[in-house]
Parts: C-alpha cells; sequence; structure tokens
C-alpha cells in the first residue's frame, strides 16, 4: 500500500536492544516501526518544532556525532600508535549506552526508534562500499606465492584454535548439569568456530598500519593469512550450508555443487572477461588511471566510505553494546572461549612457524599477527546475534573481547618487533670503503617516467669499464592506495606486465636501451614495487641488502623549475625519502630536477660533454661525494670539477679528526687525476655563511650536475646564517641553497649522504 507512511520491518536485536535501554520509549509492537517519509525536511528554519523531527536534520545531526567521536578517538589512540580501526570500533561503543547514551533523554532524542530505518539504509550502503573496497585491493595472485611454508602455517592457524575451543566447548557442555543454562551451553560450539577464524582482510590492515606489511615477516603472514581465510571459508560456508539445510545430507552436497558451479564461472568466464577489458582500454591503463585499479578507486571512495557511511555503521553497532547489560558470570563465561581461540592461533602459527625454522622472535610476532580481529569479524558477531545464536550478553563480551586484543596486540608488537633493527650492523656499505677497480652496485629508484632522464644521466657519468662494470637494480615505485596487498616483483619481460604494473613498461625500456648502449659494461635488473609511501623503503632495503648495493639514488619528492620555483610536489613521496634517509643499509644519493634537462643521447652516443661540478666543504657526506665523483674521472666525455671551500680562520679541537680525514679523501683525490685533462681542482675561501653563498653563486649556468654531501659538521663556521633558511631537510643546506636558486638553469643536483654508524639516529 502506498501512502506517505511507510512501515520497516527492523532487525530484532535492534529493537530489542533499544527497548531494553534506558529512558527509552518503546512502541507495543518490537517488530514494527512507523517512518513518515514525508518529513524529511523542512521549508523554513522559523518553525517553532524541533529540527531534530525532520528526519533529514537527525540523520545529519548522527553522522556528525558518528565522525567526531571517530575523529576524538583517533587523536586520542593515535598517541599510542593504535590503529584507526580501534578508534571506529570504540568510538561507537563509546557514542551508545555504554557512556553517551546513558544521559537521560539523550538517546530518544539523538537516536529515536523512527531514526532507524534511514540509519539501517546508510550504514548498510557504507558496509557494502567496505567490502567493495576491500574486494578491488584484494591480490588473487597471492595465491601463487604461498609456500609450503605459508601454507602449513596458515592450516594450523585455523586448526588448532578450533580443536581447543570445539573440544572445550565440547567438555563444558558434558559436565554441565544446570538445566537453566542448557540452551546457553549448547550455543558454546559456535561460539568457538567464529572466534577460530581468521580474515586475511584484517590482517593485512593491521599489517599495513604498523608498517609492516612490506617486512619479510609480513609478506609470511599475508600469505598465511591467505590460507586461514580460505579454511575460514569452508568452515562458515559448511556451517551455513549445514543448517540451511536441515540435516539433510543430499541438498547439503547440492548447495556446495552449486557454489562450486558459481565460482567456476565467476574465475573461468567473469574473471577473464574483465582482465580482458582492462587490458584494452586505453592501452592498458584500468579505467583512465595510472595507478593500479584498487589505488584508483581507493583515493576517491576511502574519504566518503570510511568518513561518511562507516561512521554511521560503527554508532548503529555501538548502540547495541551495553557494558553495564553484563553479568560477571557470562562475561567470564564467553571470555574464555573469547580468549581460548585467539590463543589456538598465536600457538598453531608461532609453533608452525618454529617448525619451519624461522627466528623465535619473528615466530612470536607472526603468531600475535594472526589474532586479529576488526570489522568482518563484529559482523559476523552481529550475524549470529541476529540469528539468535548468542545473546546480548554474549555479543558484548565478545564484541569487547575483540576490541581489547586487538588494541593489546597492536602495542604489543612492536615492543618485539621493530623492521628497521635488522638493517643495524650493516655498516661500511659506502662507496668510500669499496673496493677499486670492482663492480659498482647501485640502486635506482624511480617514481614516474620524468625521473628517467636525470637517473640515466648520473648513470652514465659514473665510467662504467670493464675492470668496474656497473649492476643498476632499477626499482619502480608505484604509491598503493588503503591496506591493499604490497607487491614487489622482478621484471624480466616487460612487453607482458599485469595491468597492476603496466605503466612501467616505458620506463624499464628506457634502462634496457641504456644497457644495450653499454654492452658488457652495464647490467640492468628492473623491479617493481607497488606499496603504501609509509613502507615503500622495505622494498628499497631489501633489494639493497639482497644485491649487495652500494648507493641507493633516489628522486626528490619536489620538482623545481629553472627559477627555483616549485611547480610539483608529491607530499606523500616524502614519507618514503626520509625513510630511506633514515635507515637504509647503505650510502643515498638524492636525485633533484631542476628544469628540462639535455636530451639523452648527448651522453649516450658521446656526441658532446658533461659538466660535473663537486662542492666539498668537508665530513663523512662530503668524503662520500668525493668518492662518487671518483668514478666519474678518467672519461673523455666528462669534464669534472672539484671545488673545496676552506674556512679563514682556525677550527676548534672537535673538528680535527674529521678535518685529519678531509685531507687523507682530498689527497687520495688529487692523486687518482693527476695528469688528467678532464678534471681539476681549485679552492676558495670563505668566513661564514654569506662567504659560502658567493662561492655557490659563481657556479651560474655552469655544470650539468653538481654533486654535495647533505651533512657537515655541527655548528660548522662556513654554514653560519645559513641553517634558518634550510626549508628541506632532506636535501641539507647546501643541497637546499642550489635546488631552491634561481641561478643555476636547469642543472641536476646530486645530494649524498654516507652511511655510517650515526645513520640511523638522525
Amino acid at each position: 500500500m502506498k501512502s506517505k507512511n511507510d512501515v520497516s520491518t527492523m532487525e530484532p536485536e535492534n529493537v530489542l536492544v533499544f527497548g531494553s535501554m534506558p529512558k527509552t520509549q518503546m512502541i507495543q509492537s518490537s517488530h514494527l516501526v512507523c517512518t513518515n517519509f514525508s518529513r524529511l525536511t523542512n521549508a523554513s528554519v522559523f518553525y517553532s518544532s524541533s529540527p531534530l523531527t525532520l528526519m533529514l536534520p537527525l540523520l545529519l545531526l548522527q553522522l556528525s556525532l558518528g565522525s567526531a567521536a571517530i575523529l576524538v578517538t583517533f587523536y586520542l589512540l593515535r598517541h599510542f600508535g593504535l590503529p584507526l580501526m580501534l578508534a571506529q570500533v570504540l568510538g561507537g561503543v563509546l557514542l551508545g549506552p555504554s557512556l553517551l547514551c546513558r544521559i537521560p533523554g539523550l538517546l530518544n532524542m539523538i537516536f529515536p526508534i523512527r531514526s532507524f530505518l534511514l540509519m539501517d539504509v546508510v550504514s548498510t550502503m557504507g558496509f557494502m562500499f567496505y567490502f567493495f573496497l576491500v574486494g578491488v585491493q584484494t591480490d588473487i595472485w597471492l595465491l601463487k606465492k604461498i609456500t609450503k611454508k605459508s601454507f602449513a602455517i596458515g592450516f594450523f592457524s585455523v586448526a588448532v584454535p578450533m580443536i581447543l575451543t570445539l573440544g572445550m566447548s565440547l567438555l563444558w557442555m558434558q559436565f554441565n548439569v544446570n538445566p537453566n543454562e542448557k540452551k546457553k551451553v549448547d550455543r558454546l560450539p559456535e561460539i568457538a568456530k567464529a572466534e577460530s577464524l581468521v580474515s586475511f582482510q584484517i590482517v593485512s590492515y593491521y599489517l599495513s598500519e604498523l608498517r609492516v606489511i612490506n617486512s619479510e615477516i609480513g609478506r609470511v603472514a599475508l600469505c598465511s593469512s591467505m590460507v586461514s581465510t580460505l579454511c575460514s571459508t569452508c568452515v562458515v560456508t559448511s556451517n551455513i550450508l549445514w543448517n540451511q539445510s536441515k540435516d539433510d545430507l543430499s541438498r547439503f552436497f547440492q548447495s556446495i555443487c552449486y557454489g562450486i558451479i558459481f565460482a567456476a564461472l565467476v574465475c573461468c568466464i567473469l574473471g577473464p572477461l574483465l582482465l580482458w577489458e582492462m587490458k584494452h582500454t586505453l592501452g592498458g591503463q584500468p579505467l583512465k588511471q595510472g595507478p593500479p585499479l584498487g589505488s584508483a578507486l581507493v583515493e576517491k571512495l576511502d574519504v566518503i566510505t570510511n568518513w561518511v557511511l562507516m561512521p554511521l555503521f560503527f554508532v548503529k553497532f555501538g548502540l547495541a553494546v551495553d557494558i553495564f547489560a553484563l553479568s560477571l558470570k557470562t562475561y567470564f563465561k564467553v571470555q574464555f572461549f573469547a580468549l581460548l581461540g585467539p590463543f589456538g592461533k598465536f600457538l598453531g602459527a608461532s609453533l608452525c612457524a618454529l617448525s619451519c625454522q624461522m627466528p623465535q622472535r619473528d615466530a612470536i610476532v607472526l603468531g600475535f599477527f594472526m589474532t586479529f580481529q576488526g570489522v568482518i569479524e563484529l559482523d559476523l558477531f552481529r550475524l549470529m546475534k541476529r540469528k539468535q545464536i548468542i545473546g546480548d550478553e554474549a555479543f558484548s563480551a565478545m564484541c569487547l573481547t575483540a576490541l581489547i586484543g586487538s588494541g593489546v596486540v597492536a602495542l604489543v608488537v612492536p615492543c618485539f618487533y621493530d623492521p628497521s633493527k635488522r638493517y643495524e650492523g650493516y655498516y661500511g656499505r659506502t662507496l668510500a670503503y669499496s673496493r677499486h677497480n670492482s663492480e659498482l652496485r647501485v640502486l635506482v629508484c624511480i617514481h614516474e617516467e620524468q625521473n628517467v632522464p636525470s637517473a640515466i644521466n648520473v648513470l652514465a657519468t659514473l665510467k662504467p669499464t670493464k675492470q668496474s662494470p656497473i649492476a643498476v637494480y632499477m626499482l619502480h615505485m608505484v604509491e598503493l592506495m588503503g591496506s591493499a596487498t604490497p607487491l614487489l616483483m622482478r621484471q624480466k619481460r616487460p612487453k607482458k606486465l599485469s595491468t597492476r604494473t603496466r605503466g612501467s613498461a616505458p620506463i624499464i625500456d628506457a634502462f634496457k636501451i641504456f644497457e644495450e648502449n653499454h654492452e658488457g659494461l652495464v647490467s640492468v635488473s628492473p623491479f617493481i614495487s607497488v606499496s603504501p609511501p609509509q613502507t615503500m623503503h622495505e622494498d628499497v632495503f631489501q633489494i639493497a641488502l639482497e644485491k649487495g648495493t652500494s648507493l641507493v639514488i633516489i628522486p626528490f619528492y619536489k620538482k623545481f623549475h629553472v627559477g627555483g620555483a616549485v611547480y610539483l610536489s608529491k607530499r606523500s613521496l616524502k614519507i618514503a625519502n626520509q625513510n630511506v634517509l633514515d635507515q637504509a643499509p647503505c650510502s643515498v644519493a638524492i636525485l633533484v630536477d631542476c628544469g628540462t634537462l639535455k636530451t639523452l643521447h648527448a651522453i649516450w652516443a658521446g656526441w658532446s660533454s658533461s659538466e660535473v661540478a663537486v662542492i666539498f666543504l668537508g665530513g663523512a657526506d662530503d668524503q662520500e661525494a668525493l668518492a662518487l665523483a671518483a668514478k666519474m674521472t678518467g672519461c673523455q666525455n666528462i669534464n669534472l670539477t672539484l671545488i673545496r671551500i676552506i674556512y679563514d680562520g682556525d677550527f676548534p679541537d672537535k673538528y680535527m679528526e674529521g678535518i685529519r680525514n678531509d685531507n687523507e679523501s682530498l689527497g687520495q683525490f688529487q692523486t687518482n687525476i693527476s695528469g688528467s685533462t678532464c678534471a681539476k681542482y681549485w679552492e676558495e675561501v670563505a668566513k661564514d655563511g654569506a662567504g659560502t653563498a658567493s662561492v655557490l653563486r659563481t657556479l651560474e649556468n655552469q655544470y650539468d650536475i653538481i654533486v654535495v654531501g647533505r651533512r657537515h659538521y655541527d655548528t660548522f663556521p662556513l654554514l653560519s646564517g645559513l641553517t634558518e633558511s634550510n626549508e628541506n631537510k632532506e636535501l641539507g643546506v647546501i643541497g637546499d641553497m642550489l635546488a631552491s636558486s634561481d641561478f643555476l638553469g636547469n642543472t641536476t643536483i646530486l645530494v649524498v649522504q654516507q652511511h655510517t654508524d650515526n645513520s640511523h639516529s638522525e
């Protein structure tokens, strides 16, 4: 019947829970709620009635309160390193009868029963968007990376807790003598199953939030959780189908066959069709975007999903959780099984990891990773409550245990595991201490195609020879949004790239051409990394350690005009740059583009020369810049100039040891270039920072590449008055001056940092 007043059947648990809340006005029928859709809005704000009697203003207030509660909670929890999901759940609980809605009259005013229909629609829409984003971010090709070790860990992460919880629940049922609790005790096996499940999406989310998703143990956890999720899905699906078949074995197997046929149609027909469509859309770029499909969708839908729609889902969830309605007896009974499940996951994963020869600390951390619970588990608990498998008290107890348990694990994991510590001890991976006439191994990071010309120009100046060839490991770093599965792969066949990495083909081709032009002297090994900016450095370090590189070249996140003005800045990549500088296991060089460069053929084919300058003030980083310059000497097409700025005064005693090292490095360099017509050395004298700046201005439009050190001596007189204006700390004082100057034209600047014992502390 069509009328202005529509009648909606509400979810029973919502209405019944609301009816039990303090000071709640309840209608006689607990399953029917009348909603007047003619009162969505009002034509004027000057009516005497409250705007909260209208549905739209009330919905906007509910959305605002939900977002505000989550923002405040997240602001308080982020100081402890806790993820956003915990803040969302806790914010919803605090808005409900557990805290705010215990205020008399507030519940009926802000969350009246009549508003539930619209709340259901919006929250369900948010949950659908959330799962949609989870789906597009899930990389099914991760199944190819599952090894025997990860399969065993994933299987036992579900099997062990299932055996423990089901066995304990059956024992409890066997010795239960209270007939009044028989119905509650009979539900314990279902609680046991629910607490034994593992969700790949939730584990992936927490790994990303804790910034360990790109680490070695993070990759093992991803593959293992994928196996656990497949096992959990089989358990849940079989349980649901068995209940729906009502103990009819033939009907049960018939339902399973239908599910298998549907999955086969999706995987064998629909999946290949979608991949074919993406492959032929605009030359292989999915949905008119360069990043991977999941990244593009997350970038567009993340804000509206997580901060507009999902807050109402968490509010609606929190309104059904009342910690004051919990009895201690029920709470501890459910708590026992709610803790036994995660303990079984921890036990199964850690013991299996230990049996696979994983280090003890890593095995413990992996066990913690497999215990994480989140939105998917909470929705499973809600579904069990709706099907009356568990009661209100059990629901509240299970939700609180999941919230507290995940929060505690998120706090404990950083104490056990710090990915950066595995790079400590790799000292001496520098150019200054590398052997003469040995292979130079360089890792070149590329963010976009515009970085390629400068990077190849720098590589071409390093004078590869048969005695000292260059091994180039090119890493194309693609930014990944959200908590999607990261990707690190070595690309051997650039013409057969996947849809996620097809944008790397022109970059790989350029480096391959560079390799062909230096046949036998340069080898190029391309890699592709698709990961969030917060964890990009993990892929850089993994390749640097495995390949034994002495230098990592990374592009600066800002692009400069010829006049020094910034015309492009990717702030997200600043995080990756800083992480590489802080923790890299070898020396680092930041590549700064200033305007349009010369054509690459000028250096590749030897048609013209390249002018390179090295600025030397003193310190370990300047010594490393000098060692890099030494690799450029002896090439006919490279004219190298070393400019040393000397302090016109007496140095304090604390500088004397460093100055002796400077003089030794300079003496060795002068010996190497003696008799060379392509290298020269001169000195300039300065009293303070102003004198240093004057020397730098004499370099106007003379050089194609300028190499400088990033850090210098503390309170160095030659830099007095210059440190205050240093806006780009990543480049150091001299590098920042040169990059933001208006007198260097299109000069490329290379800022070098030597890997030293204190590189981790700065």
